[in-house]
C-alpha cells in the first residue's frame, strides 16, 4: 500500500512538471490507459482481500479474541475517521470494503457493538468540522455495507437516508456528491418492498420541499439556500431508478410525477436537477423503442405545453415489438395524463388511443389494438413488464378517460376514450377498476351514486 501511494505521488509530481510542456498526444493517451489499468488492478486486489476477510472474521469470532474489534476500529478510522484525512480515494474504498467484509463475518450485531452506524452518521452530517475525506469515506462505507450485507443492512439504510440526501447537496464538493449518488444507487437496488414503502415517502416529501421530519427540518434550517434540500432529494429520486426490477413498479409511478412537477420550479438548480434525474430514469428503460424516443419523451416531460403533441405522434408512429418495462411505462404515463387534459381535441384523442393500446399490452387475451403505435406482439417481460408495469398508472388514467368518454364535446374523443376504457377493463378486470361500470351507468342515466362510488360529471364540475 505504501508503495502504491509513493507511485501515485510520483505520477502527480510528473503531471505537475509537465503542465507547461507540449506532450505528444499518443503519450498522453498511453499514460491515461496505464492509470486506468492500474486502478482496476487495485480494485481487484481490494475485492480479493475483502473476500478473504469474511472467513477470517468468522474464525476470530469463534476464538473470542479482541483482535477482530481492533481491526474493525482501525478500518473505521482509515475509512471515515482520523486516519482517513489526506489519504487517497482508493485507500478509503479499500478500508470500506474491508469494514463491510468484517461486519459480514462477525454478524450484523457488530454494527451496534462497534458503533458503526453512529460513527457513519457523524461522518456524514456535513458539519464544518468534517472534512471531505471523512464524508467521502462514510458514503463509500454505506455503499459497501449495502452491497455486502444485503437486506440485513436495510433498517440501517432507512436510518441513514436523511444523511445520504444531505450529502447529495454537498456544497462545492463533486467528490462527495458522486459518492452519495453511488451509495444511493446501491441502497435502492437492494431495498425490499417494505423498505421502498418506508424510504420513498421521506424522499418524496423532501423533493416537494416538505420538511416532515426533524432531520430534514434541521437540514433546511442550516442550509443557506432553501433549494438545496430539494435538489438533494431530487437526486435521490433519480437514483431510485436503480431499484430492483420487482420494486420499480412501486417506485417509479410516484417518483416520475414528482420529478415532472419539479421541472416547473422557479429555481434553475431545481429544474436542472429534475432534468438530470429524469434522464437517469430514462437510461434504465430496457424497451428499445422507448430508448429510441428518449429525446422526444424527455422534451414532453420538460415542456409539456409545447412538446406533448410531438411525443404522442412519435409514440403513435412507432411499432412496438417488445414489452414495456416499469421505467418505460413510468415515462409514458405522465405524458398520457397531460395529453388527456389538453384543450385540443386531437391531442386528447391521440392520448386516449395510446392509453387503450398501453392497456392492451398489459393483458394477454385481448383483441388487436387500434391502428397506430404500441402494438402488442404478445411478448411479456418477466421483470416489470405487462400488467405489473401498467397497473400502477391505471388509477390516474381511469378518471381522465371516464371524463373524456362522457362529457367531451368532440365525438372522436369520446369514441377513443370509450374504446380505451373497454381495453382497460378487458386487460385488468373489473376488480382493478373500482366502480367503473356504476359510474358510467350513472352518467348515462343521470343517476346519483353514493359518495364512495362518485359521479363522473360531478368530479369535473
Amino acid at each position: 500500500e505504501l508503495q502504491r501511494r509513493q507511485d501515485r505521488r510520483v505520477l502527480r509530481e510528473d503531471d505537475d512538471d509537465d503542465d507547461g510542456s507540449d506532450d505528444d498526444e499518443g503519450d498522453a493517451l498511453s499514460e491515461e490507459d496505464s492509470r486506468t489499468s492500474s486502478s482496476k488492478q487495485v480494485e481487484a486486489a481490494q475485492a480479493a482481500v475483502a473476500d478473504g476477510l469474511v472467513p477470517l472474521a468468522k474464525a476470530l469470532k469463534k476464538q473470542g479474541t479482541d483482535c477482530a474489534a481492533e481491526v474493525v476500529d482501525r478500518l473505521q478510522s482509515l475509512c471515515y475517521g482520523e486516519l482517513c484525512v489526506g489519504t487517497s480515494a482508493f485507500s478509503r474504498r479499500g478500508a470500506a470494503r474491508g469494514l463491510a467484509a468484517m461486519v459480514k463475518g462477525l454478524g450484523i450485531a457488530a454494527l451496534k457493538q462497534r458503533s458503526i452506524v453512529a460513527k457513519l452518521q457523524r461522518a456524514l452530517d456535513g458539519s464544518s468540522e468534517r472534512t471531505v475525506d471523512e464524508q467521502h469515506g462514510g458514503l463509500v462505507a454505506v455503499e459497501c455495507l449495502a452491497s455486502r450485507m444485503g437486506l440485513l443492512f436495510e433498517p440501517y439504510e432507512i436510518a441513514l437516508l436523511p444523511s445520504l440526501i444531505r450529502a447529495f447537496g454537498a456544497d462545492g464538493s463533486a467528490v462527495v456528491r458522486d459518492a452519495a449518488k453511488a451509495a444511493a444507487k446501491q441502497v435502492f437496488h437492494g431495498l425490499s418492498a417494505h423498505g421502498v414503502k418506508l424510504a420513498l415517502p421521506t424522499v418524496l416529501a423532501a423533493a416537494a420541499g416538505e420538511t416532515t421530519t426533524e432531520a430534514f427540518a434541521a437540514a433546511a434550517a442550516k442550509a443557506k439556500q432553501a433549494w438545496r434540500p430539494r435538489v438533494a432529494a431530487i437526486g435521490m429520486l433519480g437514483a431510485s431508478a436503480n431499484a430492483a426490477p420487482k420494486q420499480l413498479g412501486a417506485v417509479l409511478p410516484k417518483a416520475v410525477p414528482a420529478l415532472a412537477s419539479a421541472l416547473g420550479d422557479t429555481h434553475p438548480k431545481v429544474r436542472d436537477a429534475a432534468k438530470e434525474a429524469l434522464a437517469d430514469v430514462a437510461d434504465v428503460a430496457r424497451n428499445p423503442e422507448i430508448r429510441a424516443l428518449k429525446a422526444e419523451l424527455l422534451d414532453a416531460l420538460i415542456d409539456p405545453a409545447h412538446a406533448t403533441r410531438t411525443a404522442l405522434d412519435a409514440l403513435l408512429g412507432r411499432e412496438f415489438a417488445h414489452a414495456l418495462d416499469a421505467p418505460s411505462v413510468a415515462i409514458i404515463g405522465p405524458i398520457l395524463q397531460r395529453g388527456l387534459r389538453d384543450r385540443q381535441s386531437e391531442t386528447k384523442r391521440r392520448a386516449a388511443v395510446l392509453s387503450g393500446n398501453l392497456a392492451s399490452m398489459a393483458g394477454s387475451a385481448l383483441p388487436p389494438p387500434p391502428a397506430g403505435g404500441l402494438r402488442d406482439r404478445g411478448h411479456q417481460s418477466p421483470e416489470g413488464g405487462g400488467m405489473a408495469a401498467a397497473a400502477p398508472h391505471v388509477a390516474a388514467l381511469q378518471p381522465l378517460l371516464e371524463q373524456a368518454a362522457v362529457i367531451d364535446a368532440h365525438p372522436d374523443v369520446r369514441h377513443a376514450a370509450a374504446l380505451a376504457l373497454g381495453q382497460l377493463v378487458a386487460s385488468l378486470g373489473v376488480a382493478r377498476l373500482p366502480h367503473v361500470l356504476r359510474r358510467l351507468v350513472g352518467a348515462a342515466l343521470a343517476l346519483r351514486n353514493s359518495p364512495e362510488v362518485g359521479d363522473i360529471v360531478a368530479t369535473t364540475t
